[in-house]
């Protein structure tokens, strides 16, 4: 099993604030069965240039190092808020493990005019956007038609695992996994 979205790199965002954190955090992935975890901090284009947050991350990177056990693969990749900077930027260092899969996470309170146009454009590079916790979206649950237009277009959508059971998110993320407007589900 595959953990996607998870924020377990030491001291670089609101995840694990020291190795030691970060390797219990790890031991919990494999007693939940993960056998490869990529690594998704925060990156936001708007605050923090690409290279500075590249230097960052590897830092980060370096302090994990030793800490995970055998029996699971780690990778990187990033946490990235929807900014039309990215469409300036080579993403390849942001993708998932170096796939051509972009975590991408949408503002909570408001969906952004420009958002097809610019899923087209990061689709037409040959990248795929996983919108990230689509059940923070108000805007998805007021309106499911905007999160389907995005799904149908080739987007993937992910849900965080605790909103399947809180009593506020599970029926909307249960809804989404069901009807096929999210196909993912990750620890965040």
């Amino acid at each position: 099993m595959i953990d996607l979205h998870c924020h377990i790199l030491p001291g670089i965002d609101d995840g694990a604030g020291d190795p030691d954190t970060a390797r219990r955090m790890l031991e919990r992935e494999m007693l939940c069965g993960a056998d490869r975890v990529i690594l998704t901090p925060h990156f936001n284009p708007e605050r923090q240039s690409l290279t500075d947050f590249l230097l960052e991350r590897e830092r980060s990177w370096e302090r994990l190092q030793g800490v995970a056990g055998p029996g699971i693969e780690l990778r990187l990749g990033a946490e990235v808020a929807c900014s039309f900077e990215l469409l300036s930027m080579d993403l390849g260092s942001l993708t998932l493990g170096g796939s051509c899969y972009l975590l991408l996470e949408l503002p909570a309170g408001r969906y952004p005019a420009f958002m097809e146009r610019f899923a087209q454009e990061l689709l037409g590079r040959g990248v795929i956007p996983i919108l990230a916790h689509v059940e923070r979206c108000a805007y998805f649950r007021r309106e499911p038609g905007l999160l389907k237009r995005l799904v149908e277009m080739g987007l993937l959508a992910q849900v965080t695992a605790a909103a399947l059971t809180d009593r506020r998110d599970r029926n909307f993320a249960r809804a989404c996994l069901e009807h096929g407007l999210a196909q993912i589900v990750a620890s965040d």
